[in-house]
């Protein structure tokens, strides 16, 4: 609200007069609601305490300090990105409003080949995440759980799971060899957070090429393997390709890729 500036303002304004009842509305029914002066000068005073506020220097006659206010107002929160590769304990940065919580499972290794197959890949590792208050935040125990590794000639490994205090996003399964009946059948990881993603399940080998790795929620899995050694995973929860001998030589599955937590710290 604008200062009076028609000839009958004051420089200084008058004393309060004490207030009657609880805080209220404008009426028009029985008796009609009489703002005061009292009224009017609180609404400039709160209008030229905002400005003031922001180092907004009023000027009569024109109609833009609010949008000038506005403008003055920044609704994003910085923020702050830590990244755990190694088990380790998190100690929330200082003055954290929140966090946001992403859990990775390790990846499964593939499956080994002992000749003449197209074996089955790893499957992604699991994902969990979770949301933290200012009171919930606190210094946490963190597991990185470790890749599978690549089988030599059959099952590939299963890998760890990942943990962030009580929340754990699993690791995925190994992958099955060709003879296995359970081949292209191997479920990814899963968690237990606010939000969860289950990791991609194991793929089976072809006539030509092994089965490749499955997908975590932050990475696509090994490609397929062609006549060669199954292919690691390339980032954290990834699942290694099967291995693919098209001869009596034997091949390794790839490893799968570890697992991580990231958390993104939401400062004041």
């Amino acid at each position: 609200m604008h200062p009076l500036q028609n000839g009958t303002q004051v420089e200084v304004p008058p004393e309060l007069k004490p207030t009657e009842g609880d805080p209220g509305y404008f009426a028009e029914t029985g008796q009609p609601s009489i703002p005061g002066a009292d009224w009017f000068n609180a609404c400039i005073k709160e209008f030229q305490n905002a400005l003031s506020a922001k180092g907004i220097k009023f000027v009569s006659g024109q109609f833009d300090h609010f949008e000038k206010l506005l403008e003055s107002v920044s609704f994003d929160l910085s923020f702050n990105i830590v990244t755990f590769t190694a088990s380790a304990t998190y100690t929330p940065s200082p003055n954290v409003l929140a966090a946001e919580v992403i859990i990775v499972g390790g990846g499964g290794g593939g499956a080994g080949s002992s000749g003449n197959s197209n074996d089955g890949g790893g499957a992604g590792g699991g994902c969990a995440i979770v949301y933290l208050s200012e009171s919930d935040l606190k210094p946490t125990s963190i597991i990185i759980g470790a890749g599978g590794a690549g089988g030599s000639t059959s099952w590939g490994g299963t890998a760890g799971d990942t943990s962030f205090g009580d929340v754990t996003a699993t690791g995925g399964r190994g992958g099955p060899p060709s003879s296995a009946s359970a081949n292209g059948a191997i479920n990814g990881g899963s968690g237990n957070g606010d939000i969860n993603i289950p990791g991609q399940g194991a793929t089976h080998g072809s006539d030509r090429a092994s089965g490749a790795g499955g997908s975590s929620y932050l990475s696509g899995g090994a490609p397929v393997a062609r006549n060669e050694n199954g292919h690691s995973g390339q980032g954290p929860g990834a699942g290694g390709s099967g291995a693919s001998s098209l001869s009596t030589t034997s091949r390794s599955g790839g490893d799968g890729h570890d697992g991580i937590v990231i958390i993104k710290e939401y400062l004041k």
